[in-house]
């Protein structure tokens, strides 16, 4: 009788299949791990094809310092093809000015009172813009933009100085026209011999002093700018007084306290600073300020350091080209260089003007002026790519021998930098090749001069500029 075969438990069985699996996994990993010899693990390429990155197959040439000799094919794969030629500079130096626009102080007048007094109206215009509900007009107030004629009415103001004034002025042309009477019949009894010389004289010195007194009013009243009319108006009622033996109209007096503000040129009104039944007790305020809008001041900051290059130009070559919102780029002269610097900023006045014919710019609007600089003497123009830095030095390869592949590193003198080029110096003064003390410590080499005509890389400066001293610094361990 067959006895059934016994079964494995479950732990057993288990453990063997663990054991299976290790070992296939360890069978895998060393066929993945093993390479036939020459080959690398990861490119299944010869391993001695790779050359070492970051070197150049380049040498040094001994006799000729900081240089180095490039064969074809390093030429090739850093793009040096022709070497470029240091040319005279073609560049404007761009200055850059910040400023603003002004109104033109030859146009600007401010309307003031040099009297205490009520303004009881601004005078009307027509709104063009607005029309009543039959079809008229709609009138309202002058406001900041509005254009006036010369002796157009601005307001009209109430002053009891004003008439105390006019009132004088009617007094002394009254005392004056009866003085001149009783003088021409003193005069004609004198001749007759039956006045006195001192009662004659004494006259006389009346007459002068009510001169003197009419004169003394009509100053006044001029000096705070009122019309000519209203003064005529009152030489006109003193004459009626006197033809009156000195009687006085009193509706006329009850107005001389009223007076007229009036343009004293055409012009734009920038600015108002009065209302209707405003009391003006300040003669410093600017009720209306009148200007020409249409040319306007240009004021921009040179920096004081740029100052010397600026007062160099030729009169001809003192022009600027002004940036700002609303209007296209502006050409024009420069007028004028201060003589002040701000202490605070350091900085210059230039002042110039610009045309505004359809009044689209307004007074202290920002302007950006550049004004171009002739470059500056004794510098060549270099491509910005021809420059190799390190924040503290700037180097250009120089090849001495355009037939042969050798470069030398040099090192210059950077003057200005622009958008896509740059001004190298081409003469350097005998201090400004020798190295001071901390160059010396940091082991920097002396500038020398970049002539025009040598011939410099545009391409792969970087990169010869590393090999280069990586090439000096085995070198000096080997020696």
């Amino acid at each position: 009788m067959n006895t059934p075969p016994k079964r494995l438990s479950s732990p057993v069985r288990y453990v063997i299949f663990g054991l299976l699996i290790l070992a296939a996994g360890i069978s895998l990993t060393a066929l993945a791990i093993y390479v036939p010899p020459g080959l690398s693990a990861l490119s299944r390429k010869p391993a001695e094809t790779q050359p070492p990155k970051g070197r150049l197959a380049v040498e040094l040439v001994e006799d000729i310092p900081h240089t180095l000799s490039v064969p074809e094919r390093v030429r090739k794969a850093l793009g040096i093809e022709e070497s470029m030629i240091a040319q005279p500079p073609t560049q404007a130096r761009p200055l850059v000015m910040l400023g603003s626009t002004a109104l033109d102080p030859g146009s600007v007048m401010r309307i003031r009172t040099r009297f205490n007094a009520e303004v009881v109206e601004i005078a009307p215009v027509s709104d063009e813009a607005r029309r009543s509900s039959s079809g008229e007009t709609v009138l309202r107030e002058l406001r900041s933009g509005d254009r006036v004629q010369k002796g157009q009415v601005l307001a009209v103001v109430w002053s009891t100085d004003v008439g105390g004034r006019k009132s004088d002025l009617v007094d002394a042309l009254v005392q004056l026209r009866l003085d001149e009477k009783r003088l021409k019949a003193r005069e004609e009894l004198y001749q007759k011999g039956s006045l006195p010389e001192d009662t004659l004289n004494q006259t006389r010195r009346d007459v002068v002093s009510d001169r003197n007194a009419k004169e003394r009013a009509e100053r006044t009243l001029r000096t705070w700018n009122i019309p000519e009319h209203e003064i005529q108006a009152v030489d006109d009622e003193a004459e009626l007084a006197a033809a009156r033996m000195g009687k006085r109209d009193k509706e006329k007096e009850r107005l001389w306290a009223r007076s007229e503000l009036v343009a004293p040129r055409d012009g734009t009104i920038v600015e108002r600073n009065v209302s209707v039944k405003d009391y003006v007790a300040d003669n410093t305020v600017n009720l209306f300020t009148i200007a020409e809008v249409d040319r306007l001041l240009v004021i921009a900051n040179p920096p004081e350091d740029r100052l010397p290059d600026l007062l160099a130009l030729r009169p001809d070559q003192m022009r600027w080209s002004l940036e700002t919102v609303g209007a296209q780029t502006i050409a024009g002269p420069i007028e004028e260089v201060g003589y002040l610097i701000d202490a605070n900023q350091h900085t210059a006045v230039v002042k110039g003007y610009i045309d505004n014919p359809e009044n689209k710019l307004r007074a202290g609007q920002f302007v950006s002026a550049t004004v171009n600089l002739p470059p500056p003497p004794d510098v060549v123009e270099v491509p910005l790519t021809a420059l190799a830095e390190d924040g503290k030095q700037s180097f250009v390869f120089v090849q001495p021998d355009p037939a042969q592949p050798r470069y030398t590193m040099r090192r210059v003198q950077v003057t200005h930098r622009f958008e896509q080029t740059a001004f190298v110096r081409s003469r350097l003064a005998p201090q400004e090749e020798k190295l001071t003390s901390q160059e010396k410590a940091q082991a920097m080499q002396p500038r020398q001069p970049l002539k025009s005509g040598e011939h410099i890389l545009t391409t792969g400066v970087l990169e010869l500029r590393a090999a280069l001293e990586d090439k000096e610094s085995k070198a000096e361990k080997n020696r």
